[in-house]
């Protein structure tokens, strides 16, 4: 497996409090060189002069995060988790140094406290729209890593992941670990290949360009590119369908008219029809689908999307329709799967968001309706109309209680 990464954050608005409440010049210079220091990547030089100004500054929590910070890029655990620790001593509500907490404790591989960290972070006073997107970031990799539960069994939820990696990348579009761990989530764990090299094209511009994993980016997304590349040859090598497209557009043209007249079963024939003269008739899969549904038929409705997938897998609407007679079936894995890529190629699209919450909610998993219902009503626009009978809805969700 590829461990994903979390990239340490730079303060620069904590940076700037701190010395402005200096007292001395001597403190702000070596505060100032102690920064410089942890910028140019000099962690050794950073933690010398941190701590000599520590010795003649007291009462910082951005001084102990950054010192924190420092000694977690030497690998240093414990003596991080130590400086973080002293940051909350003097400011309780300081969210980089819980975060910071998270991730030692994530390294260590105690998912569990990692999680509340990174939680309590969330809730707590962050300086930054970057650092939100690091905890959030944390979060998702706890749950494509997995935590262990009450019996002690591993539990993965990509899905989980997701959900966080798309909250970063909303917090702050310009974090760039956002679109790496996407982009191996969507690799190795969904198989959508395509949304993948996507997703690494948008770390590596927003990446740094001395960031140490855009050569493990580049190298995956050639990679990966070469793979779609043969599939797509192996496809296409294949003998094409008979296609009689004379007698298929009188068929769709039928079915369109039936439609119209709000003759449904009719119109779905036609349909069908049109689909068998010409296999690769788009929108006669598509009315198939739009008729069947409309009588309810929701398995045959649903043969019918997947078979507009196939025809033109990047349609999103396709993959949403789909998922939506899954639904109506009451087959709920299944139509989460059908969302993946809607998901991935409109990752803010409010029917996506939507049905994932009615997905849940079906399933009983109410912390999660809880998370993916706050993540539609952050989607919303100002003064969107169905704002305040979703949220008033939102908070009659109560956890189930497990006996």
């Amino acid at each position: 497996m590829t461990r994903s990464f979390i990239s340490r954050l730079v303060l620069w608005g904590g940076v700037i409090s701190l010395l402005a409440g200096c007292r001395g010049a001597s403190e702000q210079a070596a505060f100032r060189k102690g920064i410089a220091a942890y910028q140019d990547k000099r962690y050794s030089e950073a933690i010398r002069l941190l701590t000599d100004a520590a010795q003649r500054i007291t009462g910082s929590a951005e001084l102990y995060y950054y010192l924190g910070s420092a000694r977690l890029m030497q690998g240093e655990l414990d003596a991080a988790y130590e400086a973080f620790n002293i940051a909350l001593d003097s400011d309780a509500s300081h969210g980089e140094s819980m975060a910071g907490m998270g991730e030692v404790a994530f390294l260590r591989g105690e998912f569990p406290k990692a999680r509340g960290l990174f939680e309590q972070a969330l809730k707590s006073k962050l300086t930054t729209d970057s650092a939100r997107a690091m905890a959030l970031n944390g979060l998702a990799l706890i749950y494509r890593e997995g935590m262990v539960d009450e019996r002690g069994r591993q539990k993965k939820d990509p899905a989980r992941a997701r959900l966080y990696l798309l909250k970063a990348q909303r917090a702050c579009p310009t974090y760039a670990p956002t679109y790496y761990n996407l982009a191996f989530l969507y690799s190795e764990v969904y198989e959508l290949y395509e949304e993948a090299v996507d997703e690494f094209g948008l770390y590596l511009q927003t990446a740094d360009k001395s960031d140490p994993y855009r050569e493990k980016a580049t190298n995956h997304s050639k990679r990966i590119t070469m793979q779609i590349r043969k599939q797509n040859e192996e496809k296409n090598a294949a003998p094409p369908p008979t296609r009689d497209t004379e007698t298929a557009q009188k068929h769709l043209e039928d079915a369109i008219a039936k439609q119209g007249a709000k003759r449904y079963s009719l119109a779905t024939r036609s349909y069908e029809a049109a689909l068998k003269a010409d296999p690769l008739m788009f929108n006669a899969a598509w009315g198939w689908g739009v008729t069947a549904n409309k009588q309810k038929n929701y398995a045959e409705a649903l043969r019918a999307f997947k078979r507009a997938i196939e025809l033109k897998p990047g349609f999103v609407d396709a993959h949403i329709q789909a998922a939506e007679q899954a639904f109506q079936l009451r087959r709920y894995e299944e139509a989460e799967q059908l969302l993946a890529r809607a998901i991935a190629r409109e990752p803010f699209n409010l029917d996506c968001a939507d049905k994932m919450v009615r997905i849940r909610f079906a399933q009983k998993r109410m912390e999660e309706v809880q998370e993916y219902g706050s993540y539609y009503l952050s989607l919303l626009k100002p003064g969107d109309a169905r704002y305040e009978s979703y949220s008033s809805w939102l908070q009659t969700v109560k956890p189930v209680v497990k006996e």
